[in-house]
């Protein structure tokens, strides 16, 4: 068994996508937060953003996170927020590989689909102070950063899945020895 990757960065930068790729070239499987929350609660992120509130979405995120490090083998695309809360990033890092995709926000905003993506509903400088203040959170997290990620993220994650450097940081988790039987006579 392997550590998990683990992608990290904001919101349309790209993580399940390259998710995707690593998942099909490492032979691993894909779990996307945002994805395992809707499929859990039955609703889309805003439909949980309007009903229950970011809080509550949070907690999910918390909670999904604490799971998903007890598995191993997997790719793991993270919504945006997720590494903004430290007892589900520290978590994922436990038992995962950390990779920021690293990604400019200008370029994400005037290239990907925002609707559906509930706080980058207030506008292109809104988007970019949110990234400003992300920032800082993901390099601290990251194992790994793709400094200056453009839309050739399709070439970055094919590159990252044949690099050995890169594949030696998820090798097998080390296996706990055993410690033999104490028999007091």
């Amino acid at each position: 068994m392997s550590r998990n990757i683990v992608l990290i960065g904001m919101m349309g930068c790209g993580k399940s996508t390259v998710g995707q790729i690593l998942a099909g070239r490492l032979g691993r499987t894909l779990v996307d937060t945002d994805q395992l929350i809707e499929a859990r609660e039955g609703l889309t992120i805003p439909e949980l953003f309007a009903s229950e509130g970011e809080g509550y979405f949070r907690s999910l995120e918390v909670g999904v996170a604490q799971a998903l490090s007890l598995r191993q083998d997997l790719i793991i695309a993270c919504g945006g927020g997720l590494p903004l809360q430290d007892s589900a990033i520290s978590a994922l890092k436990e038992s995962g590989t950390v990779f920021w995709l690293d990604r400019d926000p200008g370029d994400i905003y005037d290239h990907e689909p925002m609707e559906g993506r509930p706080l980058a509903q207030q506008g292109r400088q809104a988007f970019l102070d949110r990234a400003a203040q992300r920032r800082e959170i993901y390099r601290r997290w990251a194992d790994v950063e793709s400094a200056g990620l453009s839309r050739t993220y399709f070439t970055w994650a094919h590159g990252v899945a044949d690099d050995p450097e890169v594949l030696a940081l998820v090798a097998p988790l080390p296996t706990k020895k055993r410690q033999p039987n104490l028999v007091f006579a």
